[in-house]
């Protein structure tokens, strides 16, 4: 009958999209909750950070689901073992892509350069950095992203890096720029609507 479900067959391969929209609702939901927790610092850091995570991991998530489709699968086989190899360099497939699919250079569109923000941000803050950092000042990478713009600092001059970046204005900000990504990513390479 029309509109049923066929039976399961786990030898015929399958498709799972929107995880990266997913991901991206998750990470607003984080913010929310954040500000419910503004009073306590910690529990709202942990928020922020796990949104931040959350924004950075749909916009991969996204490519990522783009690549598998059917038609992306076979065109991307030759490049897609030199991309797992790349891992956290997703910025570098996204561009790779974009090329390959004929749709122009990535420095002339404005959400790529806030995209490398958002995984400078979520790098910054998963990783171990070990250089000596001032009271009022950013890491290199940051500061060029807030000197552009791209990521608006809470607080002043008088808090730490972390403290000034953990908060729900920028993980807000985190979700609205994954969203820009997958929108922009998708206009690039010809795909109206998400994947």
């Amino acid at each position: 009958m029309p509109g049923e479900n066929p039976p399961h067959d786990p030898n015929r391969p399958g498709h799972v999209a929107g995880i990266g929209r997913l991901l991206i609702y998750e990470a607003g939901f984080l913010t929310g909750a954040a500000n419910g927790v503004a009073n306590d610092p910690w529990q709202a850091g942990g928020h922020c950070l796990a949104a931040i995570v959350l924004a950075a991991a749909a916009v991969e998530a996204q490519v990522g689901e783009w690549v598998a489709l059917p038609a992306n699968r076979d065109k991307y086989k030759d490049d897609a073992p030199r991309w797992r190899a790349q891992s956290g360099r997703t910025h570098e497939v996204i561009k790779a892509i974009i090329r390959k699919e004929g749709g122009g250079d990535v420095g002339s569109m404005p959400w790529y350069g806030r995209m490398r923000c958002l995984f400078a941000l979520r790098s910054h803050l998963l990783h171990y950095f070990p250089e000596p950092r001032l009271v009022g000042t950013f890491p290199e990478r940051l500061e060029d992203c807030i000197r552009q713009g791209h990521l608006v600092p809470a607080g002043d001059d008088a808090m730490d890096w972390t403290s000034r970046l953990l908060t729900p204005s920028v993980a807000s900000q985190a979700a609205s720029i994954a969203h820009e990504a997958i929108d922009g990513f998708a206009a690039a390479v010809g795909v109206d609507g998400a994947v």
